[in-house]
């Protein structure tokens, strides 16, 4: 990896989302590695989202453990999509119960950046859009969704409210910005811009980018606006130190 200006290493923390693909990965691997930043990709599955004592809080505790392990980097930037948000959220949970792990990572981290997050009422539309592309079934599996976690609360859903509180608590004090769409059902524009103020109140900069889709979909920003999400993405990555203004040019001429 390229090291800044300032002889500084920096790692993005990218959560995919449920159905990220290998090349959809690999997409933003490129947007990060163009500017010389080492990548961590971190994703779980439906089942990991489902029960997330042995599925979605074990993979946040192997990012703990690799973050202990991985300390050499003076800046981190956070980069959820969709599911991703939550689970950041859990690892957020596990490192602010160790304070020399919030000391040498969280404090380091200069921005965040979410995706069309899903919000814990979307929590069922995004399983069951995950599993299937079948209209019919996926109000199947939302109705079952919904009825497990009201059957499975103390199991399942009290870590889903845990991890939704951390997300409206603000899970790292660094600066952010939103990614969604107008026609998301999984991410509604209401709560990305409800969560936004709510940091804001804070004295948190924050601030959101809403792109217009002509249909419903999910995650789709970066795959119909390409530029202009990346122009997005980099502006931001300038505006809160993470790469400098001339790496960002070199990286658009290429």
């Amino acid at each position: 990896a390229r090291v800044s200006e300032a002889g500084e290493r920096r790692l993005v923390l990218f959560f995919a989302w449920l159905t990220a693909r290998p090349r959809h990965i690999h997409k933003y691997a490129r947007l990060f590695t163009a500017l010389g930043l080492d990548m961590l990709v971190v994703r779980i599955f439906p089942l990991d989202a489902m029960h997330p004592s042995s599925g979605t809080q074990v993979v946040a505790e192997q990012v703990c453990n690799f973050l202990r392990r991985r300390q050499q980097y003076e800046k981190y930037l956070v980069f959820g999509c969709s599911a991703g948000a939550y689970l950041f959220c859990e690892v957020a949970l596990q490192v602010h119960a160790e304070p020399t792990l919030k000391t040498a990572v969280f404090d380091k981290v200069v921005g965040q950046i979410y995706d069309s997050p899903v919000d814990l009422r979307g929590v069922s539309v995004g399983i069951a859009h995950s599993i299937t592309s079948n209209s019919f079934l996926q109000r199947v599996i939302k109705n079952y969704v919904d009825w497990f976690l009201k059957a499975r609360y103390d199991a399942v859903t009290r870590h889903y409210e845990a991890a939704a509180q951390q997300m409206y608590r603000c899970p790292v004090r660094a600066p952010c910005l939103y990614l969604f769409s107008d026609n998301d059902p999984m991410s509604p524009e209401d709560v990305n811009e409800t969560i936004s103020d709510l940091w804001r109140s804070t004295g948190l900069s924050s601030r959101g980018r809403k792109f217009h889709h002509q249909t419903t979909g999910h995650c789709l920003n970066y795959h119909v606006y390409p530029q202009q999400y990346k122009d997005e993405v980099y502006k931001f990555f300038v505006e809160v130190g993470f790469v400098e203004q001339a790496v960002v040019d070199e990286a658009l001429k290429a």
